[in-house]
């Protein structure tokens, strides 16, 4: 599949529900916004899964498709690509799922400047994949 010069799906969303498709999605990052600031904490920055954008993830390993998670209320989340490329930013672990180290809204923020200082995708990476697939990576 050829992407041409389109940049990544920038524009598209999932909502996540605790009963949508992505209720495993919706699960780990209510989780993760419990144990990382609680009521206060409303974003977060997560690798994309195959679930959420099987044309842009592939199995285990580094994504290289980084989403926002936004949580609107306690029952609706919704994930926006913000990133593609090699991560040039700390993340960790936790569960099945690879979390950027932001520590509240205000460092989510700023590494969402950072994404955005670089053109929201590493467009060298982009064309690779967007002429030649998974083999060019």
């Amino acid at each position: 599949m050829s992407y041409g010069d389109f940049p990544p799906p920038y524009g598209s969303a999932i909502v996540q529900t605790p009963v949508s498709d992505y209720a495993r999605e919706f699960k780990a990052d209510r989780d993760y916004f419990t144990d990382h600031g609680g009521a206060k904490r409303t974003f977060l920055i997560r690798g994309a899964t195959e679930r959420e954008f099987p044309q842009f993830v592939r199995g285990h390993g580094i994504p290289l498709l980084w989403v926002s998670v936004s949580r609107l209320t306690l029952a609706l989340h919704v994930a926006v690509p913000v990133w593609f490329g090699v991560p040039f930013f700390e993340f960790t672990a936790t569960g099945s799922h690879l979390y950027a180290d932001a520590a509240n809204n205000e460092e989510v923020a700023g590494t969402l400047d950072a994404f955005a200082d670089r053109g929201m995708y590493d467009k060298a990476l982009w064309a690779r994949f967007a002429s030649q697939g998974w083999d060019a990576l």
